[in-house]
């Protein structure tokens, strides 16, 4: 008996030894500038001092939930993007975004999801995807955005409406920014290989239902992939892995040196990657009838 107390002890010992080392091991740095995760809002009228002319909309999910949009237009779009943002995106700090597709000469349609910012209602993947749905419609419906003039354009989290709205409806193509693979493997790939066998993760089914992973394999449409060499949330082996699984011939994959996880649309090379795609699309025209819609 007190053979197995003493071995319980020294075992007890040596983990606790080894967790120390493991951790004492390692310094890691807290700068100053790391200290701070500052954002810039912005309102419609900001944007409007820019030049931009920008429409405030608000729409209703299909259950009745507001939602509240921007629409940033221009007489000599070539398209429009439907931009679904990530887990972060708020209206109010898209100023980069916005800038980004308006100086490659498209029109933008982004909103708060339900349950962000102004929108209202509480957020579940269910109710998300209404709200992707519903935003598609009112573009086609009350914007009189052509399908074939329409970029479906996803950020993060917003991968996975992105594909989910993609393989749905038509679109003239789709560009996957940072993008998931899907709940397991991003999980998997916050915890050090070390520490895998004493870390489970307990994923609510309702998380598990769109893999990005197989939704590309259906995508029947050009692709764009983009994403950062540094980014530290959905690391590139992500869009690689995606890039690899979709079968359209018509897909590209950009990765930008330096690049993080929400700082590419200032990129010069972001900005190009987007030109050329846009220039790429047969839809993305300007129509004397609709007016670059």
């Amino acid at each position: 008996m007190v053979n197995k107390k003493k071995n319980s002890i020294f075992k007890f010992i040596g983990f606790s030894t080894l967790i120390v080392l493991l951790f004492s091991c390692t310094t890691i740095p807290i700068r100053e500038r790391d200290a701070f995760d500052a954002k810039r809002t912005v309102t419609a009228d900001d944007l409007r001092r820019k030049g931009m002319a920008l429409q405030e909309i608000t729409f209703s999910s299909d259950d009745t939930v507001q939602l509240k949009a921007w629409y940033l237009s221009r007489e000599d779009a070539r398209g429009t993007v439907l931009y679904l943002g990530g887990n972060g995106f708020l209206l109010a700090i898209s100023e980069e975004i916005f800038s980004a597709f308006h100086a490659q000469g498209m029109n933008v349609f982004a909103f708060d999801y339900r349950g962000y910012g102004r929108s209202s209602g509480k957020p579940s993947v269910q109710g998300l995807k209404n709200d992707v749905r519903a935003a598609y419609a009112y573009l086609a419906g009350k914007l009189h955005v052509s399908p074939d003039r329409l970029v479906i354009h996803g950020h993060s989290l917003g991968t996975v409406f992105a594909l989910w709205l993609a393989n749905q409806n038509h679109a003239a193509g789709v560009v996957l920014e940072s993008p998931i693979t899907d709940a397991k493997d991003l999980t998997n790939r916050l915890v050090p290989t070390l520490l895998k066998p004493f870390v489970r993760f307990e994923i609510d089914e309702a998380l598990l239902q769109d893999s990005n992973l197989e939704q590309i394999t259906r995508l029947q449409k050009p692709l764009l992939i983009v994403t950062g060499v540094d980014d530290p949330i959905t690391p590139k082996v992500m869009a690689e892995m995606l890039y690899e699984r979709a079968t359209v011939k018509d897909k590209n994959l950009i990765i930008i040196d330096k690049g993080g996880h929400n700082d590419l649309p200032p990129n010069k090379t972001y900005r190009q990657a987007l030109s050329e795609f846009y220039t790429s699309l047969p839809g993305l025209k300007i129509s004397e009838t609709d007016g670059g819609n």
